[in-house]
């Protein structure tokens, strides 16, 4: 998947009818990300949310991506992957709430349900991906997310044309609407096939083979 504009639309939407508004900062060689594109769109709206409720007053949402080589011993298997960073300049998070932000049902905000940012995780990690953190009380927050990549799109070949099925057999079809009857008498006759057809079942049962 091409991630920038995943990245840019999810973010738009994250920051819709709020007084914040998103920057970007995406790598123009960004890396293909071996991930699903629905998934990682939810990733990034949660985290622009989240950065949204952290600044009411309004402010800026900064929202980065570029390639990321991890060597041996990281926190991820070594490989190629491509790193999305979302910033804000909010309240932060307290030093005590850093360790249960990830968990199930976990909130520090009055009408929060406690699934955003755990539903992040999940996705991130069933991706074999990683997410980190850094926070300071007043000061802002920074989720950083890693997630496989592949350097190069492989070339697609295309498959074999198949050759035209052509059946053999006589096919009986009921239908009560005479327009849906013409419709699949003439797909089935196109396959080969012989066709009846009815309009009811008595009409149906009494049709001589």
């Amino acid at each position: 998947v091409h991630l920038a504009e995943t990245i840019t639309e999810a973010a738009a939407f994250g920051v819709r009818g709020s007084n914040v508004r998103c920057e970007f900062d995406l790598a123009d060689d960004l890396w293909l990300a071996d991930v699903d594109r629905g998934q990682i769109a939810q990733v990034v709206q949660n985290l622009v949310l989240n950065a949204v409720q952290a600044m009411p007053g309004g402010g800026v949402v900064r929202v980065a991506a570029y390639n990321e080589p991890v060597a041996r011993g990281g926190s991820v298997k070594e490989g190629d992957y491509v790193r999305i960073t979302v910033s804000d300049s909010g309240c932060g998070i307290a030093p005590e709430d850093l360790g249960r932000i990830f968990d199930p049902y976990f909130t520090t905000k009055s009408q929060g349900s406690g699934l955003g940012l755990a539903t992040v995780y999940s996705i991130v990690r069933k991706h074999r991906g990683s997410i980190d953190v850094d926070s300071r009380a007043g000061a802002g927050t920074t989720f950083r997310v890693l997630l496989p990549a592949v350097r190069r799109q492989a070339a697609a070949v295309p498959p074999p044309a198949a050759a035209p099925v052509r059946l053999r057999g006589r096919i009986l079809l009921m239908d009560d609407e005479e327009p849906i009857r013409k419709v699949c008498s003439r797909m089935l006759s196109r396959l080969g096939l012989a066709v009846e057809s009815a309009a009811e079942g008595a009409g149906a049962v009494g049709r001589t083979w």
